[in-house]
């Protein structure tokens, strides 16, 4: 598992929407047995990508302040990156762009649907730069994001503005201008950060 660690989407959904999960319930979420999703979490847990809330249950990691603070700038500088050395994207990419963003719209209310989604969006954003080393790292940082996703997406209002800064970044390779859409694909994340960073009443951080 710690080689081959799963990837947001899957981990969003691993847990369900509730603050935290028993063995019995991700094993039966995972279809497996529950002896296979205990050893499952143990090597999440291992990672950092999971901890254990009391007796069998399981929760997501909690929230840092500072450490939201150094993520989501990483992620944002390496998806810009990404972007720019991507080739033009074909209307078939561009519609499965439309299709996860649409899919971000109806999740309101569904956390890990929503994380699944966005996910999909940025994945279709990223996939083609040609750059694996870029990728590896970029999905390990957003592994490590997913507790904060979860914050998120509990906001209907974040959820449309996200989904209304795609629909830019959608227009913008439209029109054949990844200069444009890598600036909007940072300000996607840059823009989250103070919402999310607010929400921590002891961050010294002004």
């Amino acid at each position: 598992m710690s080689e081959q660690l799963p990837d947001a989407r899957v981990l969003a959904s691993l847990l369900g929407d509730q603050p935290s999960s028993s063995t019995e319930a991700v094993a039966e979420r995972l279809h497996v047995g529950a002896d296979v999703a205990e050893r499952c979490l143990a090597a999440l847990e291992r990672d950092g990508l999971v901890e254990r809330a009391g007796g069998d249950s399981w929760r997501l990691p909690e929230l840092d302040p500072r450490e939201l603070r150094e993520l989501y700038p990483a992620v944002a500088i390496l998806e810009t990156l990404a972007l720019r050395q991507s080739p033009p994207f074909t209307e078939s990419t561009r519609e499965a762009l439309r299709a996860a963003n649409a899919g971000l719209r109806a999740a309101v209310g569904d956390p890990p649907a929503a994380i699944a989604a966005d996910y999909e969006f940025h994945e279709h954003l990223t996939r083609g730069c040609g750059n694996p080393g870029l990728l590896s790292v970029l999905r390990s940082i957003k592994r490590a994001l997913l507790p904060y996703e979860q914050a998120y997406m509990l906001d209907a209002q974040r959820i449309e503005r996200s989904a209304t800064q795609h629909d830019a970044i959608i227009a913008a390779l439209e029109g054949g201008d990844h200069g444009r859409a890598s600036d909007l694909v940072r300000e996607n994340f840059t823009s989250s950060l103070p919402d999310l960073a607010s929400q921590f009443r002891d961050d010294p951080t002004p």
